[in-house]
């Protein structure tokens, strides 16, 4: 099964005495371990036989019995000759079910632990970026995959979030004073590295009567591992592991999955190696019991016992994982969060969908099967070869000639009776196991990502989706819970684990790579996790596509906006239809940045309030001019090259931006000015459009060319004496001139 590294080592709780003693009575633990084990095993077959049978169903190995003699599935005994047909619609049916599942990625939202803390605000800013340091180093995309085809064949999965102090992960060399000698001395410790498991139905005990998972209090991981990978990683036990030697069925499920095969051939001898892969497995490994218990009396700050062999213990102590609040007391939690798919009033066990469809699987088999036979036996062709005909060489062949008697006085010749057809019944039947199927599992054609035919119209898509969907709403709500719980999870382990910088590296809008270092000291304060409610909802691009065709038939939506016809682009994915659009969205970021980058210019810094309401009046041409007399150069408009639509949306949506907001008053206002700047370009475009007139080549913002027909001279302002128009013209010049 899934190997998950090994646990860092806290320190034991030095201000309990007795919980020392504890610790170290390890016959009491190993007993502790053996009864919760037994207590929470039973009943337990029942559910491990059911996950067990989706797999071989997932797989292809279909034409199965359960044998009570030797508690194992073993191959079906049929009659000689039984068609053994398996058209795998249980898996076509799990991989689309699953598909969704793979899909929910909640939006995660991190608030402060409280108002008052400064500290609890600046974690919860650092908190947003730093979860996705921590799914890149977990590698939560692979695992979010693994977790749904779980939860999709078994009923429930496990997310295991753990610190590996493994050295293969770097190490570091620190300073320290020897306490013998009291001399600084060097000591190479390991950098480490977060990780996330997925752990199944087959490695988990626990109490199925506790229905709340969040109220566990204690639960047993077991999980078999290489001999070589237990002697590497528990080293002062290295002589005494060796391979087990079971004889619990529970404990085959888990050494028979990896070595499980699909099904060969009508035979069945694919199985019959799966089987004996198992026992090949036995001979290699060893079982660790990794047993998790919250505080109690007799152990104040938890409990981890790892068992190896059950009867070695490797290791015994507090859990290693806590809350810190800010005043440092520590408040130790289980690493492991739920996924279930179903629930089930009175149980913690969970339900899948995959146990009923399996049944209509099976039958659909035997179906096919019955269709099959009828094909070999009644619907082929016979002969019919009258006593006396003496016929010879009746082969069947094609073109065969037929010698027969034709004298005497019973004398006929041979008959060909033409072949039986399969009953119209039993096709249909077929049909109705599919459409069963299909009903069962919810995975109709919308979410199959296909039109069903006669459906165009959004709304109606609209509905058939949620209509599959809504038989998943409570999962989708039990996961935003779920994530939101991990994550704060791990930004605990991130937060009291990670001493190392972890780079997060961001593609900007612009195509700029930027790169921020987190450390698990960014995270000083408090901070909650709350998921978006519905953000976890799959939604299918041809829904998108269907919605906003229908909104722009129906001319809600301008679909002659440039932004629209944008984001249409976008749901279709064909923007490199429109490669200047993407430069011009490109360059109007560059140009945001570059108005944040003047929050450093000394000037701007010592910038009045009188100095922002004299920049505030100021028209735009003027302004440039005076900026760049005190050497500030911010980003040029360029009227020929931009494209005002995207540039003045860009803009417009940087300075309602949080981060914009933050920023000083006086580069704001540059940033308004600029914007506004862009869309007195995009009026005069628009207004020369609808009169016909050609567009006027602009330059710094002044338009002197009067209006054909008006009272004002015709006059070239740039020729007259020292007027208000030609002061302007020679501020544009100098505009003319700036560059970003």
């Amino acid at each position: 099964m899934i190997e998950a590294p090994p646990m860092p080592t806290p320190e034991l709780p030095q201000t309990y005495a007795s919980a020392v003693a504890a610790y170290e009575d390890h016959a009491a633990i190993k007993a502790l371990v053996l009864n919760r084990r037994s207590e929470w095993a039973k009943g337990r077959e029942n559910f491990i036989r059911a996950a067990y049978r989706n797999i071989l169903f997932y797989r292809g190995v279909q034409w199965i019995k359960w044998d009570r003699t030797i508690n194992r599935w073993r191959p079906a005994r049929l009659p000689r000759n039984t068609p053994t047909p398996v058209t795998n619609v249980f898996a076509s049916t799990m991989d689309a079910l699953v598909s969704v599942f793979a899909r929910i990625e909640p939006t995660l939202n991190f608030r402060p632990g409280s108002e008052e803390e400064p500290a609890d605000r600046a974690t919860a800013d650092v908190a947003v970026r730093a979860i996705q340091v921590i799914e890149q180093e977990v590698n939560l995309r692979l695992n979010r995959q693994v977790l749904a085809m779980w939860v999709g064949l078994t009923g429930g999965c496990w997310l295991e979030t753990g610190y590996d102090p493994d050295p293969i992960h770097g190490t570091q060399t620190i300073e320290q004073l020897d306490p013998m000698t009291g001399q600084p001395t060097q000591v190479v410790v390991p950098i480490g590295s977060l990780y996330v498991d997925a752990v199944p139905l087959f490695e988990m005990f626990f109490d199925a009567g506790v229905t709340d998972w969040n109220k566990q209090r204690a639960y047993l991981r077991e999980k078999s591992v290489v001999v070589d990978t237990a002697r590497a990683r528990w080293p002062h036990l290295r002589d005494v592991i060796s391979p087990n030697v079971m004889s619990d069925t529970e404990s085959w499920y888990g050494d028979s999955l990896p070595v499980l095969g699909p099904q060969i051939d009508e035979n069945q001898t694919g199985r019959l190696a799966a089987q004996a892969g198992a026992t090949r497995q036995l001979n290699t490994h060893v079982t660790e019991q990794w047993y998790w218990q919250l505080p109690n009396e007799t152990y104040p700050d938890g409990l981890l016992a790892i068992i190896v062999g059950r009867q070695h213990v490797a290791y015994a102590g507090p859990l290693p994982y806590a809350r810190v609040s800010p005043d440092g007391t520590r408040r130790p939690f289980l690493p492991h969060v739920f996924f279930p798919q179903k629930l089930v009033p009175g149980s913690a066990y969970p339900k899948t969908v995959a146990d009923d469809l399996a049944m209509k699987q099976a039958q659909r088999n035997r179906w096919e099967s019955i269709i099959e036979a009828c094909g070999m036996r009644m619907g082929s062709p016979v002969w019919l070869k009258p006593g006396g005909a003496n016929v010879q060489n009746l082969t069947g062949d094609p073109g065969n000639i037929i010698t027969y008697n034709a004298v005497g006085p019973n004398a006929a010749k041979p008959e060909r009776i033409p072949g039986q057809g399969i009953p119209l019944a039993f096709m249909q039947m077929i049909e109705l196991i599919d459409k069963t199927i299909e009903e069962l599992a919810a995975t109709f054609d919308v979410i199959k990502g296909a039109r069903p035919e006669g459906v165009s119209a959004g709304i109606a898509l609209q509905i058939l989706q949620e209509r599959g969907m809504s038989r998943y709403a409570p999962l989708f709500i039990l996961w935003e819970q779920a994530w939101a719980q991990w994550a704060g999870q791990a930004l605990e382990i991130f937060r009291e684990f990670v001493t190392e910088p972890r780079l997060l590296k961001i593609k900007g809008r612009d195509g700029a790579w930027q790169v921020q270092k987190f450390l698990g000291a960014d995270l000083q304060g408090s901070v909650d996790v709350i998921p978006e409610a519905a953000s976890s909802m799959p939604r299918s691009s041809m829904l998108d596509r269907a919605e906003m065709e229908q909104l722009a038939s129906m001319r809600i939506i301008d679909i002659t906006d440039p932004e629209v016809r944008w984001k249409f682009l976008e749901v279709y994915g064909r923007t490199n239809l429109t490669p200047t659009m993407q430069a011009d969205t490109k360059n109007a970021i560059m140009e945001n940045e570059a108005f944040e980058a003047l929050v450093q210019h000394p000037v701007l810094a010592q910038a009045t309030p009188e100095d922002v309401e004299a920049l505030r009046q100021m028209p735009y041409a003027i302004m440039l001019a005076e900026l760049k007399l005190r050497g500030i150069v911010i980003p040029r408009v360029r009227p020929a090259v931009d494209d005002h639509v995207i540039h003045a949306r860009e803009i417009r949506a940087w300075l309602k931006s949080e981060s914009s907001q933050k920023l000083p008053e006086v580069v704001q206002i540059l940033g308004e000015k600029h914007a506004e700047y862009h869309q007195e370009l995009l009026q005069l475009q628009a207004q020369a459009i609808q009169t016909g007139a050609p567009t006027l080549p602009v330059q710094g913002g002044y338009f002197s060319r009067p209006t054909p027909g008006s009272s004002r001279p015709q006059q070239n302002p740039l020729t007259s004496s020292s007027s208000p128009a030609r002061l302007a013209g020679e501020v544009n010049e100098m505009a003319g001139d700036m560059s970003t």
